[in-house]
């Protein structure tokens, strides 16, 4: 069941400001473009299993435009690290920009008008991205709040869905690079990949927060420049891999194992994914490095990491 809406798209937003000190107001978005997971309850269900008390956000917008409470306002919140005090968090459904919505910027807007109204001193609003490796939010916050060079409201503001994607935090996006909003078969590889290096990892397809934590979290194990970009350097090095990772060979079990054979599903060889390297496994092993032109030694050693990218 969905949570009720603190304010339904189109209606007056009468906010009241906590009794706590507050002068910025950070935005954020969720790591899914699903329907299932666009409710604050989504987000509740996720946080609480990470350890935390509540919900990170205080205030969620879905993709209708509604605004449902999260974080009550007069707790602060856990969502961009070491400058929660004094913040109030805002989280909108989405991932991908052009998936987010005329009503979520109206709604957007109508709510960070009323929290700088219901202040005397000037608020600053603020992407996750201005301090964190994330992409986070991935729309051009300050066009469509219309914020100056300090981040105040005040100039022009638009609730058209902007066209592209903004850059990563680094600059443009280095030319073979995986990073936050890519999807598909070379973000599974990936993902799969940091399973094989011990750095678990949901293969869903999806490079949303979760897997760009894991990415940092390889790098920093790796002695890499910790951005959560998986440019061609953390490629490289996820074939090589971490010291100490072991061969996949035959009777080897384990996720590593179950995470090579999805790598190898993903390459069209039925092997299954029961994490157990059988007969079938190696048969698969052996099919595919004879594909890359390799040795058909059924071992899964370095070079056949490094071949799984193709």
């Amino acid at each position: 069941m969905a949570t009720p809406a603190l304010w339904n798209w189109g209606n007056p937003i009468a906010f009241e400001a906590p009794k706590r000190m507050v002068n910025s107001v950070w935005l954020h978005c969720s790591a899914s473009d699903q329907a299932v997971d666009d409710d604050v309850s989504v987000m509740r269900r996720w946080h609480l299993a990470k350890g935390w008390a509540d919900v990170g956000y205080h205030l969620f917008i879905s993709k209708a435009g509604h605004i449902q409470p999260g974080r009550p306002l007069e707790k602060i919140p856990a969502a961009q690290e070491g400058l929660n005090t004094g913040a109030i968090a805002i989280c909108c459904h989405g991932l991908v920009e052009s998936n987010f919505t005329t009503n979520q910027f109206e709604s957007l807007i109508k709510l960070c008008t009323a929290i700088k109204d219901a202040y005397g001193a000037p608020i600053r609003f603020r992407g996750h991205r201005e301090v964190s490796t994330k992409l986070c939010p991935v729309f051009n916050y300050k066009r469509v709040l219309g914020l100056n060079e300090a981040g105040m409201m005040g100039g022009p503001t638009t609730t058209t869905p902007l066209p592209a994607n903004p850059p990563a935090p680094t600059g443009t996006k280095p030319a073979g690079a995986l990073q936050i909003t890519d999807r598909g078969a070379p973000v599974k590889i990936l993902q799969n990949l940091l399973v094989v290096n011990g750095v678990p990892c949901d293969a869903d397809g999806i490079f949303g927060q979760a897997t760009a934590k894991a990415v940092q979290a390889f790098q920093g194990k790796a002695g890499l420049n910790g951005s959560g970009v998986a440019d061609v350097g953390t490629q490289e090095w996820l074939g090589k891999g971490l010291p100490g990772l072991r061969d996949l060979k035959s009777g080897a079990r384990g996720e590593d194992v179950a995470a090579f054979q999805r790598i190898l599903i993903l390459h069209k060889l039925d092997v299954g994914a029961d994490g157990a390297f059988g007969t079938n496994t190696q048969a698969g092993v052996q099919a595919f490095q004879r594909k890359h032109g390799l040795a058909p030694t059924g071992v899964v050693d370095q070079t056949t990491r490094r071949a799984s990218w193709r």
